[in-house]
Formats: structure tokens, sequence, C-alpha cells
């Protein structure tokens, strides 16, 4: 192989290298695609469950609001928490 076949072999190549980084960037960020961040329907979504800010919040009331704080400072959570 000449010195100029090679030159031509590694332009392609890096022609190639470049295509496929670009296709995979394209395909990164189309897997990170939703139907709250795309026009996708939210039947698209997969059964994944999603947990919003809020429903944490009202998680957090919950558990705090069946906790107690003991005489060291620490959480005890009372007897009458129901369990899931």
């Amino acid at each position: 192989m000449t010195e100029s076949e090679k030159d031509q072999k590694i332009i392609a190549l890096e022609k190639e290298n470049k295509a496929l980084r670009e296709r995979i960037a394209e395909l990164e960020r189309r897997m990170g695609l939703n139907s709250e961040n795309s026009s996708k329907p939210p039947s698209s979504d997969g059964l994944k469950r999603k947990f919003s800010l809020l429903s944490q919040t009202r998680a957090d009331e919950s558990y705090l609001s069946k906790t107690r704080i003991n005489s060291k400072g620490k959480p005890s959570v009372s007897a009458t928490k129901a369990t899931s």
C-alpha cells in the first residue's frame, strides 16, 4: 500500500468515524425522549412508574406525621404506623 493509498484510507476512516459518532449521539438523544419532553403519546412511555416530586413530598409528609423524635433526638416510628 502506497503512502497516497494510506492517506486516502485514513481520510475515509475519519469520515466514517465522524458519521458513526453523530449517529450514536442521535440515538442516545432519542433514547432520552418520552411523552414529557417530546411529541410522543404517554402510551409510548412504557410501564415504568414515574415518581413526581409531589408524590415524594406526600410520602415524606406521611412518614413524618407517623414519626416522633425520641429523647436522644432520633426518629422513632410510632406503633400505629400501618405496614405496606
